[in-house]
């Protein structure tokens, strides 16, 4: 399934050049985890299936496709997570956040970094510069522009 933009809506079609959904959004996402993030009229988020059907209702300032089962949104200038019902895990905490790769997602509070975990907990706390995605159990950090390489506890590799 492709994106495509007719005018100024987007749609999807298959490998064929098929209209599979059609173009009626201000903006849609990547498909990822069997759901489609996009913005509808009134300038809000939510997710639709690969046929079209609203499966979150657009509620959202923002959002990110899903990853790992899960999707940081964002409401009133605070990020969060939800679940595939639209669940929302924990609370609105972040300033920003970005999407689980091996079960943690950077997160950041006060211009920190950290990482939560698949609850939407902080599970290694905001207190870097600059973070990284975790890739193979190993996440590169930055602070006071020291590089170090931690692991998924938050201990210092090298």
């Amino acid at each position: 399934m492709a994106r495509v933009k007719v005018g100024n809506k987007y749609g999807y079609i298959n490998k064929t050049g098929r209209m599979l959904i059609q173009p009626q959004f201000e903006w849609a996402g990547r498909f990822s985890d069997g759901l489609i993030p996009i913005l509808n009229d009134a300038q809000k988020v939510g997710y639709i299936d690969q046929s079209g059907n609203i499966i979150i209702n657009p509620e959202f300032d923002k959002a990110l496709s899903f990853s790992q089962g899960l999707a940081a949104i964002k409401i009133n200038g605070k990020w969060g997570y939800i679940d595939r019902t639209g669940r929302l895990l924990g609370n609105l905490d972040f300033d920003e956040a970005s999407q689980h790769c091996e079960g943690l997602a950077r997160v950041k509070i006060d211009k920190r970094w950290g990482y939560v975990n698949q609850k939407g907990q902080i599970v290694i706390q905001c207190q870097f510069d600059e973070a990284a995605d975790f890739s193979e159990g190993i996440a590169q950090v930055i602070n006071s522009n020291e590089t170090q390489h931690i692991d998924k506890t938050g201990d210092v590799l090298w």
